[in-house]
């Protein structure tokens, strides 16, 4: 479900698998703009009936979690082409950050395997303002409730879902669970901020006595979502 609103009027509309929206009140040129003049439209995926209200994403996203997490916008003008039917293309676009990440045991002769993945102190919810230009909205996260996010499996790592928000430099931020029970905790070297409609690609790769850590930072492509082998993009790299 999608809501869709043109001047003050929000409605519900449902997108199918072809990935057209219907709706059973629609907005028409007939009824609604009989004038015909162009009419600027904004859209945002999940419905409310309004925009700017606290959004969160769930604390577990190991199974639907994940995908309820997620928060999209879009915003077009349309103009009047004739009597009709007609498709009006929308853009929506991901006002939230992916986080996939990848660790790797760089012990030798160390043959633990990784059990869990959490991802801390980081803002669970925050109140999102559409933009004034440009695809992107602005996130107020300081009232924000703080807490920790279960990743997802995918292959060769884990992902997550979090509000565009910065990891302070020194703030604990991710703990590994070993197979032994044992468990390494990664505290932010630097200030990272996560970015809107971006995969953030975090690596993660435990030595003997300290963790090492990388970031790539990708255009969001749902076709690669659950391969982090195949994306490309900025590289980051942290001591």
């Amino acid at each position: 479900n999608v809501a869709v609103q043109i001047g003050d009027d929000v409605r519900q509309y449902y997108v199918n698998e072809h990935r057209v929206m219907f709706s059973e009140a629609p907005f028409t040129w007939l009824d609604d703009f009989s004038d015909h003049a162009d009419q600027a439209v904004a859209a945002w995926y999940p419905y409310s009936d309004v925009l700017s209200i606290e959004r969160s994403v769930k604390t577990d996203q190991e199974t639907d979690g994940l995908d309820s997490s997620d928060f999209m916008y879009a915003s077009t003008t349309i103009s009047y082409q004739g009597s009709g039917d007609w498709v009006y293309p929308i853009i929506f676009y991901h006002q939230v950050s992916m986080l996939n990440i990848i660790v790797n045991i760089d012990i030798p002769g160390d043959t633990r395997t990784v059990t869990g993945i959490e991802v801390l102190n980081t803002r669970l919810s925050g109140t999102f303002a559409a933009p004034s230009s440009g695809s992107f909205g602005t996130w107020t996260t300081t009232e924000g409730t703080e807490g920790t996010i279960t990743p997802k499996v995918v292959i060769g790592g884990w992902n997550a879902i979090a509000i565009p928000q910065t990891i302070a430099t020194g703030t604990d931020f991710v703990i590994i669970t070993l197979s032994d029970e044992t468990t390494k905790t990664f505290a932010m070297p630097s200030n990272f901020t996560f970015q809107p409609n971006k995969v953030h690609k975090l690596k993660f790769n435990i030595k003997e006595k300290s963790i090492s850590f990388s970031a790539e930072i990708h255009d969001w492509v749902e076709e690669d979502r659950g391969d982090p082998g195949t994306w490309g993009g900025t590289i980051i790299n942290i001591s």
